[in-house]
Order: structure tokens, then C-alpha cells, then sequence
């Protein structure tokens, strides 16, 4: 009770800035179709910004930033900044690198519109500006004579311009400062916190990390973020601070989010004896699952001290015996019980996992013959499609021998010449330069034969986008007949990704098929309650910044779709993924919608759309269990959870949903 109540607090403190405007309403029928149709027609757009009222201009902008079309970007400066600045400055960074969309956030950041907006401000220009306009915000923040930086939003900069590939040593040096710093406001420190574990991390913040991780236990929203953020930084430096205290607070953690990242960074604590390693041990006991699995994955990057191999590998060997250990955390323990006593005999362990498991402990083994073995008989009579992906993936580690085996070879020509997208596209993204150079005419057969076949099934969407990439590795010409194939696609979202994969225009607009069901679905709901096989959550719908995901959510919700489908994926401490009736990640409901990128950010218990790419959104949904800005304007939210966060938590993979049921 507690977790949900202070997930309302925070929910309602997060979007309050956004909820000034309402943005797409009932009345928005016209935008939302030119929008869904990608036509972005500027006749009806334009009578939204220059309606005046603040709901139908956001409305607009929120449009024109899923258009790519850069010839918005007047209409979008002249506006009144003051009173739409949230989403001007979204836009245009959504529209990507401008100089008069750089020109004009530079014109808001030397006015007094940079004390209230400045972190809309930086984000923007680190998505529109170059290199020299780093160097500007450089100068910027290196002449400000004060304790700290006044102003929000420099790290988010920083980060969006190293995410184009444009930082140089002194743009990572700002994040180090604002970390460091100890007056550095909370969300600032956060802000550099996170691009800093995703840019690289650094030593030189240690102290700083340990400090924040010492801070009294809190279920305040910032104080989590700091400290998932500061354990993140830890586990990419692969560094632990010696500190016994520490580390036994952290292993007492209550909130599942922090014990979930402390599973996965206490790994590189210096263990001195066998007691420290037992009470690590003890997270397997979770009754979280999530903890559990994150532990036992993690435990195979463990030092184990000198002296102690025999007795922990009692231990784990007697763990992975144990009868109520979740399934996945027993599978993944095998996994690091393999990796830290690589000699040992693994066949008692095999009635107690699953198959899986066992596969990539095989598939990790590449130098020995008899796994290959096991793996290709396995392939040839497998039937369940799940199960041949793990075995597929798992049998293109073997490359090395393509030359020497002939089943080998042939898997994989079987493979991409398959009906099955999931196994064309791993065969297509795994096979090596030996086998193109092997048998390049028998590979470029397969590519036109699968590519004229397929361009019209929208399940194959992700199998044709890796043939693609398959046939530029292979020949400029091939290439380009498979561009001028996929082009006369029927569906949008291939046409799309041609489009955007060539550099070429577009051809034809996104058909409104489904339209009409999907907009009248898109207000009717203003939650759901998820049933599932650990409890409900209940979410609630965001549809005036996603209505066209919201309606054809509800839509498939109304036709019992989501009813038995399992969480496919669930990364602990980041999502829990779901939608897909084959359990294997790629499935879908035989059609795509669009992607509607808004400003909300990316934190706990929000809930977003699962993609391919842009516009290749249909039925799989995600619920996020940590803080990861990265996905900011890149995936599409369309609810959030307004209460179950501790079933959210507590949600394994292959959990399954009973039922959705949708409250008006």
C-alpha cells in the first residue's frame, strides 16, 4: 500500500508540468487521423497553432514531432515560447539537427527564459545542435563563476550529444563536476548520474557514489534515482567500495528496485571469506523473484577468495538442487555455476533446469564438438518455436566451423530460408563474412526469393529488415533490388524503414485500416486492471498523449487478446514485456500502428510500446520497473501504473496475464 501510494505522489508530482495544456482530446479526431496516416496535412495542422488555446497547439506539436518534416520548424519558433515551451522544444528536438532550430534555443538560453526552461532548453540542443554548439555549452558552463551551475538540464546535453557521437573529454568532465559537486541540486546530479553510466562511468566520482549510497533509507522518488543510478555507475566500472557496512546495508534493502541494481553491483565487493560470499547467497532467498534472478546471474562475476572453491561450490552445486527455487533463478545459477567452476560436471544438474539453460551453457562451449552436436539434433527435430530460437542462437556461436560441418552449414541455409521470421532474422543477423563468402549466390537466392515473398506479411517485419541488412553485406546490387522490391510493400512500416534505410522519399501514406476502431476506443477507458498470475496492477491511459496506442490497446484488450499471453521479457530492475500470442518476442496482432513520441519521461511504473522501430509498434506493451531516461522520445507511453507496483515487481518471465479488464 505504502509503494503504490507514494507511486500516485510521484506520478502527479512528475506530470504536473505537462498537465497544464491537455493535449489531444476526443475533439482531436482530424489531427489524429492526418497523424496516423503520416500525411501531417498543414492545412489541418496549422489551424491548431493558430488556434490560440494551449491544448490545441500542444496537440499540434506533439503532431509535427513525429513528422521528420523540418519545413514545421518556422511555424514552430514563432510561437509563444513562454506558454508552449515544453513542447517547442520537443519538436524540434524530435525533428532533429537544425541550425535555426540550434540558433533559436541559443536565442531562449542568453534570455530570461533560461532560468524556468533551461532544461528543455539543453535537451533540445543536444539533439539539434553540432559540434561547435557543444563546444559553446563547454565554454559556457567552464566561465560561470559560482558553487555550482544554476541551471537544469547541461548533462542532458551532454548526453544526447554523445548519443549522436558528438562528446569529446571535457563534455564528460561536466558530468564528472556536476556529480561531484556537493551542492549540486538533486535532479542535476541525477540527470549527469545517468549519462555518465551510460557514456562510461569514471573513478574519480567514487567517493561521491558511496556518499549518496550511505544516505538514510527513503522511498522519495529522487533519492531512488540516486541511488539506482549510482549503483548502475558501479557495476559499469565493475567496482565495489570496500566497505563492509555498505555492503550489508544495500543487502537489506527494501525497496526492490535498489536491491534488484545492489544484486547486480555487490558482485565486485572484495570477498575476504566464505561468510561474506554466504550472505551475498542469501538474495537467492528472496521472495522476489526478481532479486533472486538478478543475483544468481550476476553470482558469475564474483572473485571467489582464495581457498574457499570447494566448500561454495557445495553450496551453489546444493542451490541449484533445491526444489522451491524459482525456475529462472535455478537456470541462470547453472549459468554462473558453470562460469566459476568451469570443469565440473554438469549432468546432475540437468533434470533440475530448464532446457534452455542447458543450450546456452552449450552454445558458450564452442570449442567442443559434442555440444555442437547435441545442439544441431536438437534443431533438426525441435518443433516448438521457441525452443529453436534458444537452439538457433545458441548454434551460430559455432561460426568457426561451418567449413568442417555440413549440418552446421545447413541449419542455417534451412533457417533463413524458413517461414518463421524469428529464425530467419537471427540466421540473417548472425551469419559471419565466411559463410557469404562460402556460398554468396545460394545466400542472395534466398534473400530474393524470401523478400518477394514476405514484403506484404506484417509478422515478417523484423525478418525482412534483417535480410536487408543481410543483402547490403552482400552486394551493392542486391541492395538496392531489395530497396526497389520493398518499396512497393503494401505495408507502411516496411516502406518506412526502406525509406529511412535509403534516404529515399517516402512512397504513399499509412493507411487508416483500423482507424475508425481504434479512435473510438481511444477515450472510451480510463484504466485497466492487469490480472495476472502474481496479482493485478492497474493501469491508467494516457490517450492525450498516445490515443491511437491507448484505443488499440483497448481494442485488443476487448477481444480478450492479452488474455494467457505470457511477460515474454522481463529484465529485472528495467521492464516486464508483454503482447506477443507466440511467447517469443516477436509476435504481434498481424498489423502495425505509429509511434507517438511525447515528452513524458521514462521512469517507474510507466507504461510504453514495444517496437522494431518507428511505426512498427502493434501489441507488445512494457512496464518500466526502473528509471532509464534513454528511452525518452524514443518509445511510445500510453499509461501508467496507478497501483500494484509490488506485483509489477514481483513478475518473472514466462508469469502469464489472466485477464484485462477495462474500467470506462
Amino acid at each position: 500500500m505504502k509503494l503504490d501510494l507514494l507511486m500516485k505522489i510521484f506520478i502527479i508530482i512528475l506530470l504536473l508540468p505537462v498537465l497544464l495544456y491537455a493535449q489531444f482530446t476526443n475533439d482531436d479526431q482530424d489531427l489524429v487521423k492526418t497523424t496516423f496516416e503520416r500525411s501531417f496535412n498543414k492545412r489541418v495542422i496549422s489551424n491548431y497553432l493558430n488556434a490560440g488555446g494551449g491544448q490545441k497547439v500542444n496537440a499540434a506539436l506533439l503532431s509535427i514531432s513525429n513528422s521528420e518534416d523540418t519545413s514545421f520548424i518556422p511555424d514552430i519558433i514563432s510561437l509563444q515560447f513562454a506558454k508552449h515551451a515544453e513542447y517547442i522544444c520537443f519538436a524540434l528536438g524530435q525533428l532533429g539537427s537544425s541550425s535555426i532550430s540550434s540558433d533559436y534555443v541559443w536565442s531562449k538560453l542568453h534570455s530570461d527564459d533560461i532560468t524556468k526552461f533551461s532544461r528543455y532548453l539543453f535537451e533540445a540542443l543536444g539533439k539539434v545542435g553540432s559540434e561547435d554548439d557543444l563546444k559553446k555549452i563547454i565554454t559556457l558552463y567552464a566561465n560561470f563563476d559560482g558553487p555550482s551551475f544554476p541551471y537544469s538540464g547541461i548533462s542532458l546535453a551532454v548526453y544526447q550529444f554523445a548519443f549522436r557521437g558528438i562528446k569529446n573529454e571535457s563534455s564528460i568532465r561536466i558530468l564528472i563536476d556536476e556529480i561531484d559537486n556537493p551542492i549540486t541540486p538533486v535532479e542535476s546530479k541525477n540527470d549527469a548520474l545517468f549519462a555518465l553510466a551510460r557514456l562510461g562511468n569514471s573513478e574519480k566520482i567514487n567517493d561521491e557514489l558511496k556518499r549518496i549510497l550511505l544516505l538514510h533509507p527513503s522511498e522519495n522518488p529522487d533519492t531512488v534515482k540516486l541511488k539506482q543510478f549510482a549503483l548502475m555507475n558501479l557495476r559499469v566500472e565493475k567496482f565495489f567500495p570496500q566497505d563492509k557496512q555498505l555492503f550489508s546495508l544495500l543487502l537489506t534493502a527494501t525497496n526492490p528496485l535498489l536491491l534488484i541494481e545492489a544484486a547486480k553491483s555487490l558482485v565486485y565487493y572484495n570477498f575476504n571469506s566464505t561468510d561474506d560470499v554466504l550472505e551475498y547467497l542469501k538474495l537467492l532467498d528472496n521472495g522476489n523473484p526478481n532479486v533472486s534472478v538478478s543475483a544468481a546471474a550476476s553470482l558469475k562475476n564474483i572473485t571467489l577468495p582464495i581457498g574457499t572453491e570447494d566448500s561454495l561450490k557445495s553450496v551453489i552445486s546444493k542451490l541449484i538442487l533445491k526444489k522451491n527455487l524459482a525456475a529462472n533463478t535455478k537456470g541462470e545459477l547453472f549459468l554462473s555455476y558453470t562460469k566459476l567452476f568451469p570443469k565440473s560436471d554438469v549432468t546432475p544438474f540437468l533434470d533440475s533446469i530448464d532446457d534452455r539453460f542447458y543450450y546456452d551453457y552449450l552454445g558458450s562451449n564452442t570449442q567442443d564438438k559434442s555440444s555442437l552436436l547435441f545442439l544441431l539434433r536438437k534443431y533438426e527435430i525441435e518443433e516448438n518455436l521457441a525452443e529453436k530460437i534458444d537452439l538457433l542462437s545458441n548454434i551460430l556461436n559455432f561460426q568457426e566451423s561451418f567449413s568442417q560441418n555440413k549440418n552446421l552449414y545447413e541449419a542455417v541455409i534451412n533457417s533463413l530460408s524458413s517461414g518463421f521470421a524469428p529464425l530467419v532474422s537471427i540466421a540473417a543477423d548472425g551469419i559471419d563474412s565466411l559463410l557469404i563468402i562460402k556460398d554468396r549466390g545460394k545466400l542472395i537466392t534466398i534473400i530474393q526469393r524470401q523478400i518477394a515473398y514476405r514484403k506484404n506479411d506484417p509478422d515478417f517485419m523484423e525478418g525482412i529488415m534483417s535480410l536487408t541488412y543481410l543483402a547490403e553485406r552482400i552486394d551493392s546490387s542486391l541492395f538496392t533490388e531489395v530497396i526497389d522490391e520493398l518499396n512497393e510493400s503494401n505495408l507502411y512500416s516496411i516502406r518506412k524503414f526502406i525509406a529511412d534505410k535509403s534516404g529515399q522519399k517516402l512512397k504513399y501514406e499509412k493507411p487508416l485500416q483500423d482507424f475508425n476502431e481504434i479512435w473510438r476506443n481511444a477515450f472510451t477507458y480510463k484504466t485497466a486492471n492487469v490480472e495476472t498470475e502474481k496479482g493485478n496492477f492497474t493501469i491508467e491511459f494516457l490517450p492525450r498523449y498516445a490515443p491511437v496506442s491507448v484505443g488499440n490497446f483497448c481494442k485488443l484488450a476487448g477481444k480478450g487478446f492479452y488474455n494467457g499471453i505470457e511477460f515474454h521479457r522481463v529484465v529485472p530492475g528495467f521492464v516486464i514485456q508483454c503482447g506477443d500470442p507466440s511467447a517469443t518476442g516477436w509476435g504481434g496482432p498481424g498489423y502495425d500502428i505509429i509511434s507517438e513520441f511525447s515528452p513524458l519521461p521514462y521512469d517507474i511504473g510507466m507504461v510504453g510500446m514495444a517496437s522494431a522501430g518507428k511505426d512498427t509498434e502493434g501489441s507488445q506493451w512494457f512496464v518500466m520497473q526502473g528509471n532509464y531516461p534513454h528511452l525518452n522520445g524514443r518509445y511510445t507511453i500510453f499509461a501508467r501504473v496507478t497501483k500494484g507496483m509490488d506485483v509489477v515487481y514481483k513478475i518473472d518471465q514466462d508469469t502469464k496475464i489472466i485477464n484485462v479488464t477495462l474500467l470506462p
